[in-house]
């Protein structure tokens, strides 16, 4: 009834239907008002109706007037929603999707989506019903909408080249035409499924079972190590997953879907964090630029502070240039330090490393060097040098968001990724990914794991 309403007032309108229902007759936005308040009502429900009132709209369609999208967060159920509707809708034309193609508005034309966020129903887009919290949605996108179902390679979202993983060339591993009777949308002409395609889509696609190893050389204690911390699974584009803290916030950026460029970067709690957002985190680079800014927080006092950081690093590396880094590494655990690997004492003896990340590991490297009278002036110019980093990074974070505001994201929906930053001006560097899916279970991870995006394919996820 809702759709035939909006239907019939529709059709002496302009097209742009999230606009005008904004102005709708009295009659429409109360039925509106009335679907929104029974969405609403699903959240608290165990067993979820929605399948009962779209499917009953979409029955009570002629053959060819609605598209069913399979809609789902979780990989493993595509198949047994696919064979759900393909048992009771054998006429249908099926056409599965993943949650990130649906932030981006501007392919489809007009759309009347169940799902998948609310975040994103605003005046003069065409999501117009809010979804519940469910793990299997759905969409359909009447034709008398003029709704354009775009073709696979139309889809954006997909970081990965054409013909990557056994997917033929031009296919999205996000979605496929996998379906009884298929049209190309915009010729109207049937499109024959690609032998052996539904099974490799589906395989192509990240699971959230990449199994959790801590990196091996991180700068902290065991008992650091042993004090874990909850966080969410987040499998990113460009084939990275990262580890959100639960509870914790992360940076957002606020797209104009329209033009596809950025108008905000802000904080959002992890909760907040759905399919399809794209999230800002630090990458390597820029350390020139930040101990420059840091030496200028420092003022008179950054000569002094840099020649007592050289001090102690100089005598551990004539340390090394002495013996070798397994001798070393043997001496300062009998010192204390338990964390004396090869690659943490190469680190501790680079100028781009402040110094340990504890303290019982700096201590050891005192006594070993003979520093320990000089303990603490070195801990506290440790400290000064470390707080004037994190400032000055602050400091050009901040200028780093505040020239993002309008540039295009076209690199990070072709690509899946992309890099801000690295310049002379601003050399600290920021990389922007695309969420594709979140673990619905918090699992225990090292607190040095948080927020730093890892390639699934390096040898740390082995």
């Amino acid at each position: 009834m809702l759709l035939k309403e909006i239907l019939k007032w529709k059709s002496a309108k302009s097209p742009s239907l999230g606009t005008l229902l904004t102005q709708a007759p009295d009659a429409v936005r109360e039925q509106i008002r009335g679907a929104q308040n029974a969405f609403d009502q699903l959240q608290q429900e165990d067993v979820n109706p929605l399948w009962q009132s779209a499917i009953a709209d979409i029955r009570g369609r002629s053959h060819g007037e609605a598209w069913i999208g399979l809609v789902c967060t979780e990989t493993r159920l595509v198949e047994p929603l696919r064979g759900f509707l393909e048992t009771h809708y054998e006429d249908m034309w099926l056409w599965p999707v993943r949650p990130i193609e649906l932030k981006t508005a501007e392919i489809y034309g007009q759309l009347v989506v169940l799902g998948p966020t609310q975040r994103y129903v605003n005046e003069g887009t065409d999501y117009i019903f809010k979804c519940p919290r469910a793990s299997v949605l759905t969409l359909f996108t009447p034709d008398f909408f003029s709704a354009r179902i775009p073709e696979p390679h139309d889809l954006l979202g997909s970081p990965h080249k054409s013909g990557s993983s056994g997917v033929p060339e031009g296919m999205s591993r996000f979605a496929t035409p996998t379906v009884h009777e298929n049209t190309d949308a915009l010729a109207g002409t049937p499109v024959a499924p690609a032998p052996d395609t539904e099974n490799e889509w589906i395989e192509a696609l990240p699971k959230l079972s990449i199994t959790y190893t801590p990196r091996s050389d991180w700068d902290s204690e065991p008992e650091a190590a042993a004090r874990p911390v909850p966080a969410r699974q987040v499998i990113l584009t460009a084939d990275h997953v990262v580890y959100l803290p639960e509870g914790g916030s992360v940076s957002h950026l606020c797209i104009d879907l329209e033009n596809k460029c950025c108008t905000n970067v802000e904080h959002v709690d992890v909760t907040e964090i759905g399919s399809g957002d794209a999230l800002l985190f630090s990458a390597e680079g820029g350390g020139d630029m930040v101990a420059e800014v840091a030496d200028q927080l420092l003022g008179d006092e950054a000569a002094r502070l840099r020649n007592i950081q050289r001090a102690w690093k100089s005598a551990l590396g004539m340390k090394v240039a002495s013996n070798d880094f397994t001798q070393v590494g043997r001496d300062l655990r009998d010192f204390g330090s338990r964390i004396a690997s090869r690659a943490n004492i190469r680190h501790w003896c680079s100028m781009w490393n402040i110094g340990p990340g504890t303290w019982r590991s700096f201590e050891a490297i005192l006594r070993y060097c003979g520093l320990e009278d000089r303990r603490d002036e070195i801990f506290e110019a440790t400290r000064l040098i470390r707080n004037a980093h994190r400032q000055a990074g602050a400091e050009l974070s901040k200028k780093l968001r505040e020239q993002m505001i309008g540039v295009s994201l076209e690199h990070l929906y072709s690509d899946g990724t992309q890099e801000f930053g690295g310049t002379i001006a601003l050399p600290n560097k920021k990389a922007a990914f695309l969420v594709i899916e979140i673990s619905p279970e918090s699992l225990e991870v090292s607190p040095y794991d948080l927020l730093h995006p890892f390639e699934i394919q390096d040898k740390s996820w082995q």
